[in-house]
């Protein structure tokens, strides 16, 4: 039994997924059996993790989360059912409360696979190196003007630069993505928006999702805002959706929030353009070629978790 008090938000949220992943075998400190205290056969089989200060809607969104996976992503190859949450109702005493068990142990990762520092390197040079081009160069984002610090020339709303943090995860399946994605938000929120350690944004990478789009931009990204959502962390957090895959919506239904506007709204915003600026010759692009540029935009080397504050997220969105 853990009892984590003074913790609630975001910092929960990443302690639990944190926590679920271990159970499973799922982080780097469980599978490299290192002998420490997270070495997978030392881990149980069951916790029960008590958070007197934290919501309890928090701990029952979590666990929907964990129960959408059970009962949806055996059909996804060799991702089969990891981890049983269940919501603990006391009536004595009202303490939020969750308890994990392991159903399986995740498959164990060879030597070479985890050798992440390396790996890591390589896949987040590579995110840079696109940030350069696409972001700077291009000038994209106008509010990036480095591959190492973003929020520029927002100064006069309130939002001072701050530093880009790369991250990679070579999880593939959500329960270890979620607990490094949420482990660098936790970790971005402490380190403040600015200043020396301040961190602006996180663009995490995700090699094993790069060859699903579809999974990736409506599955794990549904979890993902719903994880915002249940942290209560929206006035704090946003997430952006990029893919080497990615597709512009089309406009039928709603892809959720981060992604690119429609195509339809794209168009929109094209003829407005085109005709308020008396520009002939860029005003024949097709269909096909304004879904075409909104999809370039946000096609990065691996598929890719973008987290911003809240605050730039409204500027920009």
């Amino acid at each position: 039994i853990i009892v984590k008090p003074d913790l609630n938000g975001i910092h929960a949220f990443a302690f639990l997924w944190e926590k679920a992943a271990r159970l499973v075998g799922m982080t780097e400190a469980t599978i490299s059996h290192s002998g420490d205290d997270d070495d997978f056969h030392k881990m149980p089989t069951a916790l029960v993790i008590a958070f007197p200060d934290a919501s309890k809607d928090m701990i029952l969104n979590f666990v929907e989360m964990v129960s959408w996976m059970t009962e949806n992503l055996p059909a996804r190859g060799d991702h089969g059912v990891y981890l049983h949450a269940s919501l603990i109702a006391s009536t004595e005493v009202d303490i939020p409360a969750v308890r994990l068990e392991r159903i399986q142990q995740y498959a164990e990762v060879s030597a070479e696979q985890n050798d992440m520092e390396r790996q890591e390197k390589v896949v987040n040079t590579r995110t840079r190196k696109w940030v350069k081009r696409i972001l700077v160069e291009q000038g994209i984002c106008p509010f990036t003007r480095s591959d190492r610090m973003s929020g520029q020339g927002l100064t006069d709303l309130g939002i001072e630069p701050g530093s880009i943090a790369y991250h990679a995860s070579f999880q593939d399946h959500p329960i270890g993505l979620f607990a490094d994605t949420w482990r660098a938000i936790s970790q971005m929120t402490k380190a403040g928006p600015n200043g020396r350690e301040g961190v602006s944004s996180i663009l995490l990478a995700a090699p094993a999702f790069d060859d699903d789009f579809d999974f990736w931009a409506g599955p794990v990204f549904a979890l993902l805002e719903a994880g915002v959502v249940a942290a209560q962390a929206e006035a704090q957090v946003g997430v952006v959706c990029f893919h080497p895959k990615y597709a512009t919506p089309d406009g039928t239904t709603w892809p959720g929030f981060g992604h690119m506007h429609s195509v339809p709204r794209l168009e929109k915003w094209f003829k407005e353009y085109t005709e308020s600026n008396d520009s002939p010759s860029i005003s024949e692009l097709t269909t096909q070629q304004i879904a075409a540029g909104g999809a370039w935009q946000r096609r990065t080397p691996h598929a890719t978790i973008n987290v911003l504050r809240a605050n730039q997220v409204r500027i920009i969105m």
